[in-house]
C-alpha cells in the first residue's frame, strides 16, 4: 500500500494498472516509447508525492526502453516547470542503491 495510489490488493506487493485502448507504443530506432503510459506513470508519481507518503528520492521508475526514459524525464521536467517545481523538482539520474518504492513500466 502506498499513500496516493489506490492499491488493488494490499496483500500483494505488486500492482498492475490497466492502460486501455489509448496506449500505443511508438518505435524510436531500436527502442520504444509510449506517451500515454508515461503520462499515467507520472500521474501516479505526482499523486504519491502529493500524498506525502515518501519523497522523490525514495521512488524509482523502471522501464526497459531508453526512449521511454527520455520521454519520462522530459515530461517530468515540463510538469515541474509548469508547477513551479512541485513534485520534488526535476528528475535526476537514479542514485545507486535501493529505492523504497519502485514504479515499473514496459
Amino acid at each position: 500500500p502506498l499513500p496516493g495510489f489506490p492499491w488493488p490488493d494490499p496483500a500483494v506487493p505488486l500492482a498492475f494498472v490497466e492502460m486501455g485502448p489509448n496506449s500505443v507504443e511508438q518505435v524510436e530506432g531500436e527502442s520504444k516509447q509510449n506517451s500515454f503510459e508515461g503520462e499515467k506513470v507520472l500521474d501516479i508519481l505526482q499523486a504519491v508525492l502529493d500524498a506525502g507518503g515518501c519523497k522523490i528520492t525514495d521512488i524509482g521508475i523502471i522501464t526497459p526502453y531508453v526512449a521511454q526514459v527520455r520521454y519520462l524525464r522530459s515530461a517530468w521536467q515540463k510538469r515541474c516547470r509548469i508547477a513551479g517545481g512541485a513534485g520534488g523538482g526535476s528528475p535526476q539520474k537514479p542514485a545507486p542503491g535501493k529505492k523504497r518504492k519502485q514504479i515499473g513500466q514496459g
